[in-house]
């Protein structure tokens, strides 16, 4: 097949791209619940906590499958596009039959009367706020950090049967399963379903709170639980995460349910064969979200560690061994040996650095990206976590849906003390080691609220909080609404798609400019940030901003930029002349180009800028870089 470069030749026109977003989510949804039902977690014919699991559950599967084929090269086109399909066939199945059910049953019209007679204010918020994220969620993708590799790799691995080697490409090295589940999508042009799979995983969280206080998981709405489930959802940091196909939301979902298995009422009644089940799924759950991105490994390895923890207590430890050895083999091993062989690191290295290998520059751009100012807002930590300092970072923070536990009485007897120390340390380690981002303490921020509305000595909201944490739930509906009004329109037509990409997209109409402008074969040196926008077959150069091109560290970079045949380079400003690699370029072939740094915070617009394409003479690298120091060659 011929490769493809630039998103918009990976979308299917809408809405059909929507559509088959919304049906590849509900075939995870079956892949997951098959997979709790045989780990001895009932979920089939009942609306309960754990059958809001299915879709995070089966996209889990998913990953663990795919990505390993991934990392050895095997997830050719081809092969991705027959299992989105197979997805979307059973998907289509799934609602079908869920639609006949719901007829049948009246589920509709209990679901109408019901609504109308017992709906509060907090329970209407709810539904508002779901409503309007599900929306939301269905917007084309705009995100910066999407735009770079979240799809810029998922494009990467259709076009070349698996993970790229880009060691130039520094933050295509941050990829993890999650690209795969976005390359899975974008073969078949489902360009909403990482961002819808965001919104289900949010639903996971929200059933998690509303059934963690009965036996047997059932969802049930009291008023506790209910502010609780309000203050979960309407973290403002939430509208950055569910709107972009980022996998973040779903593996905090992971350890969350993996923490609730371990915590819920029901795990001192299972017998030694039910406890290793729960636990295998278990490690699985935490592995993957591991993998998923750096961050979680901390999370994903404590609530793992509690686990074997409470399995040994219970006399299993030898069987707890043996299945986390399993599952790490199954998880862990296949994305460690692969980074160790690919960057020249250790087997240590591979599993707890993000960039194995410390290849020039690497040190330098996790430094810059630890101290992004998109963790977080000007205020000094720890306000920076809860509260933004302007309305730019509103979508940063976790707001004030910690007053929630104000007057919590935590239980001191069973496994209650090992989870909220298991929690605590989560927020510690944070504090200490982590940059200060509000995302970064998404985890034990639903731990410890699972683990209030799982105590019964939980004491009933003070009305203050109430009404605060209501307050909270209106501004995040407020600015939800302002976010489907104008990006959601985009998932109805071609046309409004692309207005929408051109006001809120980053670079994309600058890449529209480079595609009217170069020759089809062209290969470029991108100096843009936003990689699956780029028309054509290209390198990143963003390495420039860390590496001293004229230095010895830099050869391997060179040498890659000349085996790759680089034809021409796209650079921003008016940077001909002094540009590191200045002596490189051939003549001028577009520009100035007009450029402006967007986002879709409209309180977050950048500067007007100027692009120029110029020819680029990869030929005579690394010489026409410069003098070399002495004893370089």
């Amino acid at each position: 097949m011929p490769m493809l470069f630039g998103l918009d030749q990976w979308v299917a026109p809408p809405p059909l791209a929507a559509m088959g977003s919304v049906l590849l989510l509900a075939g995870c949804d079956v892949v997951g619940c098959r997979l709790l039902e045989r780990m001895g977690l009932q979920v089939a014919g009942r609306v309960n906590a754990l059958r809001l699991q299915g879709i995070p559950v089966g996209a889990m599967l998913l990953a663990v499958i795919l990505y390993p084929a991934a990392l050895f090269q095997l997830t050719s086109r081809s092969l991705m596009q027959v299992v989105a399909g197979g997805l979307i066939v059973a998907g289509g199945i799934q609602l079908v039959r869920l639609c006949v059910t719901a007829y049948k049953q009246g589920y509709l019209d209990a679901c109408r009367w019901s609504c109308w007679r017992s709906f509060d204010a907090t329970s209407w918020l709810m539904a508002c706020i779901l409503v309007t994220l599900f929306l939301l969620a269905l917007a084309p993708i705009t995100n910066a950090d999407a735009l770079d590799y979240h799809v810029g790799v998922a494009i990467a691995i259709l076009n070349q049967g698996g993970i790229p080697f880009s060691p130039e490409w520094f933050s295509s090295r941050l990829a993890g399963n999650g690209e795969v589940l976005n390359a899975l999508a974008l073969s078949v042009g489902a360009e909403q379903f990482g961002s819808l799979l965001q919104f289900a995983s949010l639903l996971g969280l929200i059933g998690l709170m509303l059934g963690g206080r009965q036996d047997d998981w059932t969802v049930a709405w009291r008023d506790d639980t209910g502010l609780v489930s309000l203050a979960a959802i309407s973290a403002p940091v939430l509208l950055f995460l569910v709107s972009a196909p980022k996998p973040q939301l779903w593996p905090v979902t992971l350890t969350t349910l993996s923490f609730a298995l371990l915590m819920h009422s029901s795990f001192g009644r299972l017998d030694r064969v039910a406890i290793a089940k729960r636990y295998a799924l278990v490690c699985f759950l935490v592995l993957t979200a591991t993998q998923a991105k750096f961050n979680y490994i901390l999370g994903g390895g404590l609530v793992g560690g509690l686990g074997l923890l409470m399995l040994v207590q219970r006399g299993m430890w030898r069987r707890g061994l043996l299945i986390g050895l399993v599952s790490a083999l199954l998880v862990v091993a296949p994305p460690v040996v692969w980074k160790s062989s690919q960057f020249s690191a250790s087997w240590l290295a591979g599993l707890t650095h993000p960039l194995p290998g410390h290849w020039p520059g690497t040190d330098q751009f996790i430094v810059s990206a630890q101290n992004s100012s998109d963790f977080t807002s000007r205020l000094p930590f720890p306000l920076s976590i809860f509260i933004p300092s302007d309305l730019g970072a509103f979508s940063t923070v976790l707001g004030i849906g910690w007053l929630v536990f104000w007057g919590w009485r935590p239980r001191t007897r069973g496994q209650f003390p090992l989870g909220l120390g298991v929690a605590l340390t989560a927020v510690l380690v944070a504090a200490i080691l982590a940059p200060p981002g509000a995302r970064v303490y998404l985890e034990p921020y639903y731990w410890l609220m699972f683990l209030l509305v799982a105590s019964s000595s939980s004491a009933p909201p003070r009305w203050w909080v109430k009404w605060i944490i209501h307050g909270q739930a209106a501004t995040f509906l407020v600015a939800a609404c302002f976010g489907v009004m104008t990006l959601s329109e985009g998932a109805l037509s071609k046309q409004r798609r692309e207005a929408v990409m051109r006001r809120f997209s980053n670079g994309y109409e600058l890449m529209q400019w480079v595609d009217a402008t170069l020759p089809k074969d062209a290969i470029v040196l991108n100096s843009h940030r936003s990689m699956a926008l780029l028309p054509r077959d290209g390198v990143d150069a963003s390495w420039l901003k860390f590496v001293d091109p004229t230095s010895p560290q830099a050869l391997p970079y060179l040498e890659r930029l000349r085996q790759r045949s680089i034809t021409h380079i796209l650079i921003l400003g008016d940077q001909r002349t002094d540009h590191p690699l200045a002596s490189c370029f051939g003549p001028v072939v577009a520009g100035p180009g007009a450029g402006r740094v967007v986002s879709r915070n409209p309180f977050n617009q950048g500067d007007a800028y100027q692009a120029w394409l110029l020819v680029f003479h990869a030929d005579r690298l690394p010489a026409c870089v410069g003098e070399r120091k002495p004893g370089t060659r």
